[in-house]
């Protein structure tokens, strides 16, 4: 029996009224609560209840883990107290956070979606939806944090997820605890059954008038976010689509966004230079080899190192928030020699389908020994 949501989403500042479908008899509604911790002259336990619903990702309420730190003498909640937030399921973990419970809880909203590469671990995978700037009728923006949805291998798949909250504020906020009392820690199982239907997503249009931005928007697992050369609108499209679509010059690359990091751009003779590339937007790109790294080159061009990352495997994707670090002793791959003082550049070629993505950043090895 299907029955008709009417949900109204919270989203940063927006309020918008979407409509689903959700299977009553598949929505699990549990309530657990550890055993409490004596903190002080008080006895502390965490209530936790998570609240799912048989949901089409990003058109209806998102499934919503709420939790209560309460003082079990009294029944009160206890205010203003900030919790580290860990869930495991079974050897893996999916979810970290830190959150502030102003008045004792915390409701945290979830959008289940497995996609997530062989090699990363699961909680790199979690971002958090950005949506697109709004008003409330009659006034201005409401902002609070708990309102924005996390999209992320969490709850994704049946089973037993454990949620572990360490208090460490709790011990500041007791006159009888000493530095050498052990941060609390409280533990919750929490147990997902299987659900019929698998979860769907929206297309991008439609997830563009619920707010999301267009560099946060969602493809299925077996399609690839690209934007439109001439107006920038996204789609989600298959990787042999892609490919053909980047012949005829209709993707643009101007989302593209990754960048060399280092410490400093000036390094003394024998210093040691740690690289890090990190793709900071919202694309994907692919190395053409098994890996995915870069090479340093002198003043004339020349070859001096390279890294060629770990091996993952052929066409090797480079997904939005991930990033590769190497240290460069400022030695030859090949021959154990020291370079000369001298400005070099680390160089690394990805693709986004067949569009080939230079990035570069220069330093310098000065001698800095008069």
């Amino acid at each position: 029996m299907y029955s008709l949501l009417i949900v109204l989403l919270v989203f940063t500042s927006i309020f918008v009224i979407l409509e689903s479908f959700a299977e009553e008899e598949n929505i699990v509604d549990f309530n657990q609560t550890t055993d409490p911790i004596k903190i002080g002259d008080r006895h502390v336990a965490i209530s936790a209840k998570y609240m799912p619903t048989q949901t089409t990702i990003l058109s209806s309420e998102e499934n919503t883990l709420q939790v209560k730190l309460f003082d079990t003498d009294t029944g009160e909640n206890i205010p203003e107290s900030t919790m580290r937030m860990e869930i495991w399921r079974e050897e893996n973990l999916v979810f970290k956070n830190l959150f502030y419970l102003e008045e004792g809880k915390i409701h945290i909203n979830f959008i289940p979606h497995s996609k997530c590469e062989e090699e990363t671990e699961l909680w790199r995978c979690v971002q958090v939806v950005t949506l697109s700037p709004h008003t409330v009728d009659g006034g201005g923006p409401v902002w609070h944090s708990e309102y924005l949805p996390y999209v992320g291998p969490v709850f994704d798949v049946p089973g037993t997820y454990k949620l572990i909250l360490y208090g460490e504020s709790l011990l500041s906020q007791c006159d009888t605890c000493s530095d050498d009392d052990e941060e609390p820690k409280f533990e919750l199982f929490l147990t997902i059954e299987e659900r019929e239907e698998p979860s769907s997503i929206l297309p991008p249009k439609k997830q563009i008038k619920n707010g999301i931005l267009s560099d946060s928007i969602i493809c299925k697992e077996e399609l690839k976010l690209v934007f439109k050369n001439s107006d920038k609108t996204p789609a989600c499209v298959k990787m042999d689509t892609g490919v053909e679509l980047a012949k005829r010059s209709w993707i643009t690359t101007e989302f593209l966004n990754v960048q060399f990091f280092t410490d400093k751009d000036e390094y003394d003779v024998g210093e040691p230079i740690t690289i890090t590339m990190k793709n900071l937007g919202p694309g994907k790109l692919w190395s053409r080899g098994p890996t995915t790294g870069f090479w340093i080159t002198d003043e004339n061009g020349g070859v001096v190192a390279e890294w060629l990352g770990d091996f993952m495997g052929g066409g090797v994707e480079f997904i939005p928030g991930q990033e590769v670090t190497y240290t460069w002793d400022q030695h030859s791959v090949n021959i154990d020699k020291q370079h000369k003082s001298e400005k070099y550049t680390i160089k690394a070629e990805l693709y986004h389908f067949v569009i080939p993505h230079n990035i570069t950043k220069t330093i310098t090895i000065a001698n800095n020994t008069n």
